[in-house]
C-alpha cells in the first residue's frame, strides 16, 4: 500500500505510470529526496529501466534480501548517504541500484552501438493546393508559390510551421488545401482564424484557406493524429471531421488520434461534443472518447491526458506499454520499418518518458538496456530479436 512506501518509491511508481509530478503532493515528496535518490531515479528513467524497477519493488522479499543481495561494496561506492535509512527501507534501494549497475556494467550486456545511424529530418511535409499542385514545404522553390494561394496569405516559418492569414477582401473560401505529413515528419499549422494545429507524422489534414463570413469552421482529419488549440469564436463553431465522426467545439484544446480502428479524442481544456452516426456525447477536461470504427461504439473515460498529448511537446510517454506499441511510435516518428522475431517480443512491457527529438539510436540504446530484447538495424528496418542465450 502507498502509505507503507517510502517517498522515493512513490515518486518512482508515479514516474513509471507517466503521472505528472506537478501536483503539490508530488512536489512535497520530491523535496524530501536526497541528491543520490534523485540521481538514481533520473538515471533509471533516462535508461528506460522504470518498469523493471517497479517490478523489482513488487517482487523483492524483504526477509531474504539481505541474505541474497551482497551489495554492500556497491552501496558504499555509489550511495553512502543512504546508510541513515532503516534497513527495511533500504532493501528496494539496494535491489534497484543493483539493477541499474548491472544493466550498465555487467559484461555481455553492453548495448549495440547505434551512434552511426543517420539523423532523421523531421522538417518535412507537403501542401496540396486547391488545384492539385503539390508543394514540398522543405524546398525553397515552394516559398514563392505559396503567395498564389487564393483567399489567404501563407507563410512557411522555418520549414516547421505553415501560417495562414485571411485576405479580408475575399469572402469565405470554398477552396481547401491539404497538409500531408509523412512518416518521420511533423508540422505545425496556423489556420486563418488563428487556430493552432500540431500535425503528427503520417497524417493528413484538409482545411479551408479562410473562414471569412462562414457560419462554421470545418476541417477534415483524414488520417493520423493532430492536436488542436482552437481560437475562440462563440458565433462560429469549430468542427473536426474524421470519417463518420465529428467533434464540435467553440474554443478549446484537444487531441485526435486516428492511427488505429479506435479513434481517440482527448480533451485537455474546454468542452467538446462528439457525434458519430446516431450517437453523441460530451467531453470534459481529462476525459477521452473512443469511437470504434468497425462496431460504431462510442464511449468515454476519465484519464491522465499527459501521455496522449505529450508528443506535441517533444515527448513520448509509455505507461507499461507493450513493446509493439512503443516500436510502432518510434517507427512512425523516425521513418523505420519494424520487424519482430517473435510474437512474444511484441508483448514485452516498457514504461518511461523519452525525448522525441533525441536521435533514434539513443532511444534504441535505452530500450536495449532493459535487457529484454536485442536490437539490430539494417537499412531502414529495426529488428527486435531474442537476447542470445550466452548473454
Amino acid at each position: 500500500m502507498e502509505s507503507n512506501q517510502t517517498n522515493w518509491e512513490q515518486i518512482l511508481r508515479a514516474k513509471e505510470k507517466g503521472i505528472s509530478l506537478d501536483s503539490a503532493r508530488m512536489k512535497m515528496l520530491l523535496e524530501t529526496l536526497s541528491p543520490e535518490e534523485l540521481e538514481l531515479i533520473d538515471n533509471l528513467e533516462n535508461d528506460g529501466l522504470l518498469f523493471r524497477s517497479v517490478n523489482l519493488m513488487n517482487q523483492v522479499d524483504e526477509d531474504q534480501a539481505w541474505k541474497e543481495l551482497n551489495l554492500q561494496p556497491l552501496t558504499k561506492k555509489l550511495y553512502p548517504s543512504w546508510i541513515r535509512y532503516a534497513a527495511a527501507a533500504l532493501i528496494p534501494v539496494f535491489a534497484i541500484a543493483a539493477l541499474y549497475y548491472w544493466s550498465n556494467k555487467q559484461p555481455g550486456t553492453t548495448a549495440n552501438d547505434f551512434s552511426k545511424l543517420a539523423a532523421t529530418d523531421h522538417k518535412r511535409a507537403t501542401l496540396v493546393l486547391a488545384n492539385g499542385e503539390e508543394l514540398g514545404l522543405n524546398q525553397q522553390t515552394a516559398l514563392s508559390k505559396l503567395k498564389n494561394v487564393q483567399g489567404a496569405n501563407v507563410e512557411n516559418l522555418d520549414s516547421t510551421a505553415l501560417k495562414y492569414t485571411a485576405n479580408q477582401t475575399i469572402q469565405a473560401s470554398t477552396q481547401f488545401n491539404e497538409l500531408r505529413v509523412p512518416r518521420g515528419g511533423e508540422y505545425k499549422l496556423v489556420l486563418a482564424d488563428g487556430t493552432q494545429v500540431w500535425v503528427n507524422a503520417e497524417s493528413k489534414l484538409r482545411f479551408p484557406v479562410n473562414f471569412n463570413g462562414a457560419t462554421t469552421r470545418e476541417v477534415y482529419l483524414e488520417g493520423g493524429e493532430a492536436y488542436f488549440k482552437v481560437s475562440k469564436n462563440k458565433e462560429v463553431p469549430f468542427i473536426v471531421h474524421s470519417g463518420s465522426m465529428a467533434i464540435k467545439v467553440l474554443g478549446t484544446s484537444f487531441n485526435v488520434n486516428t492511427y488505429s480502428k479506435n479513434i481517440k479524442t482527448t480533451l485537455v481544456e474546454g468542452h467538446v461534443q462528439i457525434n458519430a452516426g446516431s450517437k453523441s456525447l460530451d467531453l470534459l477536461p481529462d476525459q477521452q472518447a473512443t469511437f470504434n470504427v468497425q462496431s460504431a461504439n462510442l464511449s468515454k473515460e476519465n484519464i491522465d491526458v499527459e501521455a496522449d498529448v505529450a508528443w506535441k511537446d517533444g515527448w513520448m510517454i509509455f505507461q507499461s506499454s507493450e513493446l509493439k506499441d512503443v516500436m510502432e511510435q518510434l517507427g512512425r516518428w523516425y521513418d523505420y520499418n519494424i520487424v519482430f522475431e517473435s510474437e512474444r517480443l511484441k508483448q514485452v512491457h516498457f514504461g518511461g518518458k523519452l525525448r522525441k527529438y533525441n536521435e533514434v539510436g539513443t532511444l534504441l540504446s535505452i530500450i536495449e538496456k532493459t535487457n529484454s530484447v536485442n536490437i539490430e538495424v539494417r537499412n531502414q528496418t529495426i529488428y527486435i530479436k531474442e537476447i542470445p542465450k550466452n548473454q
